[in-house]
């Protein structure tokens, strides 16, 4: 599935994301020179939900497949017929055979942070060992396993977008390049520096605590849609939703693809969301949670975006790591730091 799958300890989304719980997130957020508080909405129009109360995290209604390998796990990403697996301490790609458990070790130019994928191609990002400073894409070809194209150089957060795999480089250079060959097609710069970018409705989002920015591929233009700055983003029900950075995890926001229309919706009370969103079908999509009581980052709930409800929610045997993804009926996550990747299927 198309999708971001992230890179575990960098900039501000590791920040979020490491767990240094979403909560203080209040107490250091900032508002940037110039604009409204991130959870003001001047000249759009502020609808809010609450969220009906989620059913209880037992696992009855749910199977769980656990999958060993040979590494601490890392992001995942379905494609080929098979889940791909980037460990963020070693230097290869794992292809886990999700009928028998077989497992394929790819070596890679590096250590591996961010990954996404088609149902015939795998694209990540890659890190020095040592320092884990980024230096560069691989392109997997999933049909054969087999590694087709380095790309050197400074980008991380590949996008797959029409013909063309974007990337965000640590100078604000948003590059692209053929999907096929890795050629070079387009440089655009950003402005935005040393953080990551998401992909929802078709356009880029780079990362930024304050500001919305959008990027648009089709005429590589550049626009501040909303000083409302999301992360964990995805497009349901025609709309570009996410966590507000300056919120304790407890809510959703969304926006049209212009900025325009932010809404909000709350979680049931003692839910907090975290990162990483999975999209199911046009109007829900999954998104990493915790209700109360259980351990962070060890849930992934459905969210309808028509309806703002929580749906099923599906618990994992230990803390995910960033980087889940969907095979359509169910989700595959990382553990942290163990060498395990679990597949949940719910049964309802």
């Amino acid at each position: 599935m198309n999708g971001i799958h992230g890179r575990a300890a960098r900039g501000l989304l590791a920040a979020i994301a490491s767990g240094a719980l979403v909560a203080s997130l209040v107490a250091c957020a900032t508002t940037a020179p110039g604009s409204t508080a991130a959870n003001s909405t001047p000249d759009s129009t502020t609808d809010s939900t609450t969220a009906s109360t989620p059913p209880t995290a037992d696992t009855s209604d749910q199977v769980a497949d656990v999958f060993e390998i040979p590494h601490a796990a890392g992001s995942v990403a379905v494609s080929g017929g098979a889940v791909w697996v980037l460990p963020h301490l070693d230097q290869v790609a794992l292809r886990i055979d999700p009928d028998t458990g077989e497992v394929t070790e790819l070596p890679l130019p590096g250590v591996g942070a961010e990954i996404t994928a088609s149902d015939t191609e795998v694209w990540a990002s890659v890190s020095h060992p040592s320092t884990f400073a980024p230096i560069g894409l691989v392109r997997i070809d999933s049909t054969t396993s087999t590694v087709t194209h380095v790309v050197d150089g400074t980008t991380t957060f590949p996008h797959l977008i029409g013909d063309t795999v974007w990337a965000l480089a640590s100078d604000g250079v948003m590059h692209g390049y053929s999907r096929t060959d890795a050629t070079e097609v387009a440089t655009f710069e950003t402005g935005v520096v040393g953080g990551g970018a998401a992909e929802a409705g078709g356009y880029l989002w780079p990362g930024n605590p304050s500001v919305g920015y959008r990027f648009d591929p089709a005429d590589a233009s550049m626009l501040d849609v909303t000083d409302l700055g999301l992360v964990s983003l995805a497009e349901a029900g025609g709309r570009i939703w996410g966590t507000p950075f300056s919120e304790a995890g407890g809510a959703l926001s969304s926006y049209e693809p212009d900025g325009t229309d932010v809404r909000r919706a709350d979680l049931p009370e003692g839910m907090l969301v975290y990162l990483d969103a999975v999209p199911i079908d046009d109007d829900r999509f999954w998104i990493v949670v915790a209700e109360r009581g259980a351990a962070p980052h060890s849930q992934v709930a459905e969210f309808d975006a028509v309806t703002g409800e929580i749906g099923q929610v599906l618990t994992f045997p230990g803390k995910l790591e960033n980087g889940i993804d969907s095979d359509g009926d169910c989700v595959w996550g990382p553990i942290l730091r163990q060498p395990k990747v679990v597949r949940v299927c719910p049964t309802g």
